[in-house]
Order: structure tokens, then C-alpha cells, then sequence
């Protein structure tokens, strides 16, 4: 280099990208990249390890290969040095072949047990090298993989024993049989009404208590309430009451919400979904009917949204199977087209409707008389005479 008139000599450079190499115990390779710009030497290499170059000049990308190791863990220091003025000493360490399991944790136990959860937990497992996790097994059947000491396991039947397994494994997957503890869930009595919270006195079986001037509040505005049957209920519709007079205001009453159905209360199908509704007077009911033939034993309201409160309040649900009330037709359907026209024929299709139940079918109308139907989305035309208008209109109908 040249500044001023006068010449700079560059100093001397000996580096290697990283001073750390770690190995596996088995036979493995990785590079070591030097950057240099004068003579360099690999010194103090153990037999275990090997270098695909011990000497150079420049820069140059270096292999170490380890042998494979069966004994214990073994470390050594190389050093790189060159032009005496810069060196570094890389580590290299390579661990022991790990061919024992952990030990099997001592006590397997419960606690929080609920009707349909508990927590499980454990004590901890040791091993020669380290524990890498948990596996948990329900009735034999492989539930998940756990780093920690405890795991929740939801979605049981009340009254119920288990038999929950822990066993401990490491990173080579070297693993023992396990250890074991039956768990009983709760018994209860049906139907087992539970919610997110409640407040005070006004708890959750007020909903479901067949009076009509008792109530459950929370003080969340997003929260839900549940009923638990013994066996599974179809049920297609139910009667929902607010608050009686004097009880708080309409601000209370849950404005948007779902009602979803499960038998295992862990996977739950929605079943009706209703938003910004209003109830006119105090202590009034409301029907709401949805299509259902599905039995569940579990019927669950989430409830989204209240009409202006912090909390949410409702007075009493009733369920029933009852015939379905259907008093709303469906939208009309948008989008009409025709393809495929020939001189006597063509395809009419069109986007579907949307109806609060289901769409039961299509009437097509042809010139202002009725043609056919379809239950889907396209309807074919035949007879028509060449070179002739036509007028139609489709009608969806539940």
C-alpha cells in the first residue's frame, strides 16, 4: 500500500474463523477456515484427530476428521501459528458414546383433579449425560413428548381410572420401561354445569335451574357456560331469558355468541352462531333453532359480546328437540349466466344463496313460467327456437 508518498508494510494476519470445534462421538468431519497472508503450522494434532493440511501459506478451508470415539469424552488444543506475530489455539472436543437410559422418575402423581382433567406431574429422571424429555402415555397410547416435569391431560370421562406412564429418554433415545400411576377423575352429578367464572352467588347452575328469576354473571365480557349430560342429547333448539327486572340492566344481556356441541370436550362443532341480538323487555325469552341430529353430551355457549357492560348475564336456558321453525327465506341468487348456447339449448348458472337453515333448491322460471328446479347451481335449458330472446329468472327456496 501507498499513502503519501510512502510505503506501508501490512501486517501479518493468522486467524481461524472459530476457536471451538465440537464432535460427535462417531466418526464426523467439519472445516476450519484460515485466513492468513504468510506462512502458517497446525501444531500439538492428537491421533484422534487428522487435518487434511498441518502446513501452508494464504488462506485455505481445512478438514478435521475425528475417529470414532467409544471411550470418554477426550479434548485437545491445537495451535496455528505464523510469522510470529499472530496465533491462535482452537479446542476440540468430542463426546462419549452415550449407551445408557436415564432412570426411571420415582413418583408419578395427579393433582388439580377435575371431572373431565388433572395435571400430571413427576419427579425428575437423571442420567450419564443429560435428559432430553418425557414421554406420557394414557392407557398405553402415546400422548406427547414433555421437556418439564408436568403436563396437563384434559378431555376425560368422569369417575374414571387411568393409567398414566412417564418415561424418561436422552438424546440417543435410550429410554427404560416407564413408570405408572392409576389417576381417578372426579364423579359428578348430571347434568355438570361448569363456566369460565362466576360471579358472587350467581352461579352456574342458575342457567340451567328451570327458574327464570335466578341468573349467572360474570364479569367478563368474553366467557362461556357449559352443560355435561350423562349420555348424549340431540337437541335443535332452546329458550333463552335475560335478566329479570330489577336484576342490573339490558347492558348485561350477551349480545354475540355461539353454541357448540362435543362429546369429548376437547373437539366442539359449532352449531348456531348468533350476533347483535336484543331483548326488548326484562325477564323475556327468546327461541333459537338450528339444525342438529347430531347427539352431544356436551353444550357449550361462548359468548363473544354483551350489548354495553363490562360483564355478561344470563337468566335461564331450556333446551328441546322440536320441529324446526323456518320463517326466513333465503338471499336471491346472484351472478346469473348462460353458457353453452346452441341454437335450441344452454346452461344457466348462477352463485348460490344463503338461507339461515340451508337451501333446499333452485326454481327456474322461463319467460315468467316455471321451467324446473335444481338443487344445485346450474340448470340446463332445452327446446328453445334459433334466433329467439329468452327471459329467466332463478328463485332459491328452503
Amino acid at each position: 500500500m501507498v499513502s503519501d508518498g510512502s510505503a506501508v508494510e501490512t501486517p501479518n494476519i493468522v486467524k481461524a474463523n472459530n476457536n471451538y470445534i465440537g464432535f460427535p462421538h462417531f466418526l464426523s468431519t467439519n472445516v476450519l477456515s484460515v485466513t492468513s497472508n504468510v506462512n502458517w503450522t497446525f501444531t500439538g494434532i492428537p491421533s484422534w484427530l487428522s487435518l487434511n493440511s498441518i502446513t501452508g501459506n494464504g488462506n485455505a478451508i481445512i478438514n478435521f476428521t475425528a475417529s470414532a470415539n467409544l471411550g470418554p469424552s477426550r479434548t485437545a488444543e491445537i495451535t496455528l501459528t505464523g510469522g510470529g506475530v499472530l496465533w491462535n489455539k482452537i479446542t476440540v472436543f468430542q463426546e462419549v458414546d452415550d449407551l445408557s437410559a436415564p432412570t426411571n422418575v420415582t413418583t408419578v402423581f395427579g393433582t388439580f383433579i377435575d371431572v373431565d382433567q388433572f395435571i400430571l406431574n413427576w419427579t425428575e429422571s437423571t442420567d450419564n449425560v443429560m435428559v432430553a424429555g418425557y414421554e406420557v402415555y394414557k392407557d398405553n397410547v402415546f400422548v406427547r413428548t414433555v421437556p418439564g416435569l408436568n403436563t396437563v391431560i384434559n378431555g376425560l370421562n368422569p369417575s374414571t381410572d387411568y393409567n398414566m406412564k412417564v418415561i424418561a429418554f436422552d438424546e440417543r433415545g435410550n429410554k427404560l420401561a416407564g413408570t405408572s400411576r392409576i389417576i381417578r377423575t372426579k364423579n359428578i352429578t348430571y347434568p355438570y354445569i361448569t363456566s369460565k367464572d362466576h360471579a358472587n352467588f350467581n352461579v352456574d347452575e342458575n342457567v340451567f335451574d328451570g327458574v327464570t328469576w335466578s341468573y349467572w354473571k360474570d364479569w367478563e365480557i368474553q366467557s362461556w357456560i357449559q352443560i355435561q349430560y350423562a349420555t348424549p342429547q340431540v337437541w335443535n333448539k332452546y329458550t333463552m331469558w335475560n335478566l329479570p327486572t330489577g336484576q342490573w340492566t339490558s347492558d348485561d344481556d350477551p349480545r354475540d355468541w355461539t353454541l357448540q356441541g362435543s362429546n369429548d370436550g376437547i373437539t366442539y362443532t359449532t352449531l348456531s352462531t348468533q350476533t347483535n341480538q336484543f331483548w326488548s323487555t326484562r325477564g323475556s325469552a327468546k327461541d333459537y333453532y338450528f339444525t342438529n341430529t347430531t347427539g352431544y353430551n356436551r353444550y357449550k355457549f361462548v359468548i363473544s359480546d354483551v350489548r354495553a357492560a363490562r360483564s355478561v348475564s344470563i337468566g335461564e336456558v331450556i333446551f328441546a328437540n322440536a320441529p324446526l321453525i323456518d320463517t326466513e327465506v333465503p338471499t336471491a341468487p346472484t351472478a346469473l349466466s348462460s353458457s353453452q348456447i346452441t341454437p335450441n339449448s344452454a346452461i344457466l348458472s348462477w352463485l348460490p344463496s344463503i338461507d339461515n337453515v340451508a337451501v333446499f333448491g333452485y326454481e327456474i322460471s322461463q319467460n315468467g313460467s316455471s321451467i324446473g328446479s335444481s338443487t344445485g347451481t346450474n340448470f340446463a335449458v332445452t327446446g328453445l327456437t334459433p334466433s329467439t330472446a329468452y327471459t329467466y329468472t332463478v328463485r332459491a327456496y328452503d
